[in-house]
C-alpha cells in the first residue's frame, strides 16, 4: 500500500518537471528553416546578421541548452550567469558560476561581460535573454564608486527583513547599472526576446531578475522609501547612505520605451500548481489548488495551510489541497533554516496532534531553501508525538529561526537537490 509521503512525493516531483527547461523551451520555441516561433509570435531569421544569447538565473544554464538545441550554429554568441553550471556542455555560449542569495566577484565578471556583448549588438542583429529567478544576484553591474563587500552587506540585510521581493528588487534597481531596463538599453537597437522562467507572484516584469528587459516609467522606484520602511537606512554602509542621500534621482531612472522588443513568460508557479494538481488527481485525490499568490510571513503562512487542513477533516474522499508563491522570514534567530522549513514548522505547531492521516510538504522549487542543502521539509501524524519523544520543543525552534535543526532531527527534511528551475514554492497538504 502506497504512503501518503510517496504520493506526496510523486505530486511534487510532477510539478518541478513541469517547468524545468528541457519541458518548457521545446513547448514555446520552436524553428523552421529561418522561421522563428514563440508562442504565438514569428520572427524572421533571414535578415538577422548574428545572434547573441545571454541570461541569468538559476534556471538560465538549461535554458541555453535547450536554446542552444533549437539554434545550434545560428548562435553567434553568449554568455550567461548561473549558480550551478550542472556539467552543462554548450558549444556558442559561455557559462559563468555566480554567487547567490548574494552577489560574487564572478556576478560582477557576468554581469560586465553580458553588458559588452550586447552593446556591441547592431539594428541587424539578434538578442535572446534568458531569464529565471535568482538572476538580480548571479549578473551585477555596479556604479564605479560601490565595492562588493559593501553591496552584498546591504544585499544581506535586505534579505534578513522581511522586505517582500519587489521591494528588495527596487532597492535593486535603483543601484544597478544592468537592472530595470537598463539592459534593455544596451541591447538597442538589435532585435530583443526575452524568455522568462517567472519566480514571482503575480509575474511581475519588472521583479523577476529585477526586469533587465523590462521598462516600466510607471513603477513606483523610490528605494528609500523601502530602507527606511524596514529600519535599514542607518545600517546600510556608508557609500550606499550617501548615493541614496546625494547621486540618486528618481527621475534618471526614466528610459525611452524600445521597438523590436518581445517579452514572453514560458513558465510560471501556477504551471507547476496545475501539474500537482493534475497528478494528484491521477492518484485518486480530490485536488484544490487554494491559492496560488502566497506571501506574507512564513509561519503564518504555515497556520493558514494548517487551519485550510483542518477545515476538510469531515470530507470522505482522500484530499489534495496546493498552495504556491514565495513568503518571507524575518530573521531574529541564529538558527539555521529557509521559508519552507519554517512555514512547515508554524504548521505543526497549529496543527499538533491531529488524529488523522495527512501531511503538509513545503518545497522550493529549485531545490533549496534558504542557505541550506533541503529543499524544504513535510509533516504528519507523528510528528508531534515524535517531537515530544526527543525533548524537542517547536515553538523555541521556531522563535530561534531554527527549523532545519528540528526537521533533521524528525528525519523529515525534504532533499531534491538542484533542480534546473525556479518558480517559487510549492505546498502540498494531503488528508486520507
Amino acid at each position: 500500500m502506497k504512503t501518503l509521503e510517496s504520493y506526496c512525493t510523486q505530486i511534487i516531483d510532477a510539478a518541478i518537471e513541469s517547468v524545468k527547461p528541457s519541458v518548457l523551451i521545446p513547448k514555446s520555441v520552436r524553428i523552421n528553416e529561418n522561421k522563428l516561433s514563440i508562442a504565438d509570435s514569428v520572427f524572421d531569421l533571414s535578415a538577422i546578421k548574428s545572434i547573441y544569447i545571454i541570461g541569468a538565473g538559476k534556471a538560465s544554464g538549461f535554458m541555453a541548452y535547450e536554446i542552444e538545441k533549437i539554434l545550434g550554429s545560428k548562435i553567434t554568441q553568449g554568455v550567461v550567469s548561473v549558480y550551478d553550471s550542472g556539467n552543462i556542455k554548450l558549444n556558442n555560449i559561455k557559462l559563468i558560476e555566480a554567487g547567490h542569495p548574494l552577489p560574487n566577484e564572478n556576478s560582477l565578471i557576468a554581469g560586465k561581460e553580458i553588458f559588452e556583448l550586447v552593446s556591441s549588438a547592431g539594428e541587424d542583429d539578434l538578442v535572446i535573454t534568458l531569464i529565471s529567478g535568482g538572476g538580480s544576484a548571479l549578473m551585477e553591474l555596479l556604479p564605479e564608486n560601490f565595492s562588493l563587500d559593501e553591496y552584498r552587506e546591504l544585499t544581506n540585510l535586505m534579505l534578513r527583513s522581511g522586505a517582500d521581493i519587489n521591494e528588495i528588487n527596487s532597492i535593486r534597481k535603483s543601484i544597478s547599472q544592468i537592472k530595470g531596463g537598463k539592459l534593455a538599453n544596451a541591447i538597442s537597437p538589435a532585435t530583443s526576446i526575452t524568455l522568462i522562467i517567472s519566480d514571482v507572484v503575480g509575474d511581475n516584469l519588472g521583479s523577476i531578475a529585477s526586469g533587465p528587459t523590462f521598462i516600466n516609467d510607471k513603477e513606483n522606484r523610490d528605494a528609500r522609501s523601502v530602507l527606511h520602511k524596514y529600519n535599514l537606512f542607518d545600517k546600510i554602509p556608508h557609500s550606499i547612505k550617501k548615493y541614496f542621500r546625494e547621486l540618486y534621482d528618481d527621475n534618471k531612472l526614466s528610459h525611452q520605451q524600445i521597438e523590436n522588443q518581445s517579452i514572453f513568460i514560458i513558465g510560471n508557479n501556477l504551471t507547476a500548481l496545475n501539474a500537482a494538481k493534475e497528478k494528484a488527481e491521477y492518484l485518486g485525490f480530490d485536488s484544490k489548488i487554494v491559492n496560488d499568490k502566497l506571501v506574507g510571513e512564513a509561519r503564518s503562512a504555515g497556520i493558514e495551510i494548517a487551519i485550510h487542513l483542518k477545515n476538510n477533516l469531515n470530507v470522505d474522499k482522500p484530499t489534495c489541497l496546493i498552495f504556491g508563491g514565495e513568503t518571507t522570514v524575518t530573521i531574529k534567530g541564529n538558527g539555521l533554516g529557509g521559508r519552507n522549513q519554517e512555514l512547515v514548522l508554524a504548521a505543526l505547531i497549529e496543527i499538533k496532534e491531529l488524529n488523522k492521516n495527512f501531511i503538509i510538504a513545503s518545497v522550493g522549487t529549485d531545490g533549496r531553501d534558504g542557505p541550506t542543502d533541503a529543499a524544504g521539509a513535510f509533516i504528519n501524524r507523528k510528528s508531534w508525538n515524535k517531537a515530544n519523544e526527543l525533548n524537542l520543543n517547536p515553538q523555541k525552534f521556531l522563535e530561534e529561526n531554527n527549523s532545519y535543526y528540528f526537521f533533521k532531527s524528525l528525519d523529515t527534511l525534504i532533499k531534491t537537490g538542484t533542480t534546473g528551475t525556479n518558480v517559487m514554492d510549492i505546498q502540498v497538504g494531503l488528508l486520507m
